[in-house]
């Protein structure tokens, strides 16, 4: 064993232990059917092998099974910078063929909470059905039943914001059943189904934000969600669009945009905090990788307020 592996990074995430700070975030392009669910675990548990501390599932809709009528839209696009080479640039245009389907999210949250040792949490990343707080509460159950340790309530995804009538949906709060970001960056609405999955599970639900919040209404959503029970929020969901990397920040990592977010967040006090961040590489040696050159930095990747 070596050094690194020695260390003890060991951190307690909204009352549950993790055996590390660094992990693996929701995703949405491996999703039945593009991927079956045994190739899904398959391919969290390389991550876990290299240390994670916990893994997300995909976000998952309260629909039973993906309809055979709609197959995934997903493209990959070609991708060249000077830094990081050619790459493929994931891209889709409807959340809703991309979502995970409830069989399968139940499935894989089950088979993952068999196979991770002790010390790594699942996650469960749920999307519920439109803005319905009985609705949520009883989706999230059902994962928290098959074995999550931590709900997180995903409220932000963007694709829904490009659909035909999203604004009218947003100003008029009348939420589509695929709701993501419409949802999320309505604060009132998001409480209420916080209150009410909070209520409904005995593990620690969290809400996954959307960087359209901004500030301040950021602090003043993150103290709306904490009364409401949530035991932590994540930062963030992606936006509404992203620029390749290379024209946004000369190829330098966004680490900067953390802090800020970091230090507004310490005005509310007990609230845990999980960041997102992409080194740009997708295989699972980049986190045995990056478990090798932990710093002070990384340290924050989970980071709970005082």
């Amino acid at each position: 064993m070596t050094a690194w592996q020695d260390t003890n990074l060991e951190v307690e995430f909204a009352g549950v232990r993790m055996r590390s700070p660094l992990g693996v975030a929701a995703q949405a392009p491996f999703a039945p059917p593009s991927i079956s669910v045994d190739r899904m675990v398959e391919l969290l548990l390389k991550h876990v092998d290299e240390g994670a501390g916990y893994v997300h599932t995909p976000y998952v809709n309260a629909e039973l099974a993906h309809p055979a009528d709609k197959l995934p839209t997903g493209r990959f696009l070609r991708a060249e910078t000077k830094l990081f080479g050619k790459q493929g640039m994931w891209c889709t245009a409807d959340s809703y063929r991309i979502e995970m389907r409830l069989d399968a999210g139940l499935r894989l949250v089950d088979r993952l909470k068999k196979a991770v040792p002790d010390g790594v949490a699942v996650i469960a990343n749920i999307m519920g059905p439109g803005a319905d707080p009985d609705a949520w509460a009883e989706h999230a159950a059902k994962f928290e039943t098959a074995g999550a340790d931590l709900i997180e309530l995903d409220v932000s995804c963007p694709l829904p914001a490009s659909a035909l009538g999203a604004v009218e949906s947003y100003v008029t709060e009348r939420i589509p059943e695929h709701a993501g970001v419409l949802l999320g960056d309505i604060p009132a609405l998001t409480a209420a189904v916080t209150a009410a999955a909070a209520k409904r599970c005995g593990v620690p639900v969290g809400v996954k934000f959307s960087p359209e919040t901004g500030f301040p209404r950021l602090v003043s959503f993150a103290e709306q969600v904490k009364d409401a029970g949530a035991k932590f929020i994540t930062s963030i969901n992606a936006p509404l669009s992203v620029a390749p990397p290379i024209s946004t920040t000369a190829g330098v990592p966004c680490i900067r945009h953390w802090t800020p977010i970091r230090s507004r967040l310490r005005w509310v006090p007990g609230l845990a905090i999980c960041a997102i961040g992409t080194s740009g590489r997708s295989r699972s040696s980049s986190l045995g990788s990056t478990r090798r050159r932990l710093g002070g930095w990384w340290k924050a990747s989970m980071w709970s307020s005082p």
